[in-house]
């Protein structure tokens, strides 16, 4: 539930800032953009198995805006409005913010998109983000729809190094293992077969219901245990 709140919040705040024309687009990514695109919501169900993926509780999100340091000026005061406390951080990059929310202690971490993956933003995809105790409810009141990039998966691959593996196409759960010094190894989750045909379902279900979801990226999964 305060992670839904937290979303609610933190796609206001975003809303306002384009208003008030501050920035020209953003989209949800890393961890968040995952679990919307895996399960359309922002909870992971019980699979088939009893395994149950690890909750995200924070919202990352990349904007583009020709104004950041207007918008780095303005979000303090937006953000109180819906108890946020937002402001860049001591040891942080110039281009990447903080707001920290004072209703459910979870953060939202906010990125100045780079040129590179601006076109990504332009025409963001729709992502599903139904309420924790509403998986099976689209009404207005127990879902929120937020941008997504227009494609994950180019988008992942962009922003992050390809070495490290933190790739959208690992449609199913991984878990990081180690981490040495040029890569992240990966181990399998407990995950069985069918819970692999769950989750294919459940990306279907999203696809047909015109959001963003892993169905496209099932047959890149090629470095999962489960991927044959």
């Amino acid at each position: 539930t305060s992670h839904f709140q937290l979303l609610q919040a933190g796609a206001q705040l975003m809303e306002r800032l384009r208003e008030a024309d501050l920035l020209q687009a953003w989209v949800v990514a890393n961890s968040t953009m995952v679990h919307l695109l895996r399960y359309g919501g922002t909870s992971s169900p019980r699979l088939p198995s009893g395994y149950r993926e690890g909750r995200t509780y924070d919202m990352d999100i990349y904007v583009h805006t020709h104004r950041w340091l207007d918008l780095l000026t303005a979000i303090v005061e937006l953000g109180k409005e819906l108890g946020l406390r937002c402001g860049w951080q001591p040891g942080w990059g110039e281009r990447e913010l903080l707001c920290l929310s004072r209703n459910t202690g979870g953060e939202v971490e906010i990125f100045l998109a780079q040129a590179s993956i601006v076109p990504h933003l332009a025409a963001p995809s729709r992502c599903l983000a139904r309420h924790p105790e509403s998986l099976d409810d689209c009404a207005a009141n127990a879902s929120i729809v937020l941008p997504c990039p227009s494609d994950p998966l180019a988008f992942v691959r962009q922003v992050h190094d390809e070495t490290r593996s933190f790739d959208v196409a690992s449609c199913l759960p991984l878990n990081i293992k180690t981490e040495q010094e040029s890569y992240w190894d990966w181990e399998q989750t407990a995950i069985t077969e069918e819970d692999v045909r769950f989750l294919w379902g459940a990306s279907l279900q999203l696809h047909a219901m015109g959001f963003a979801s892993m169905a496209p990226y099932f047959s890149q999964c090629q470095q999962h245990p489960h991927a044959s």
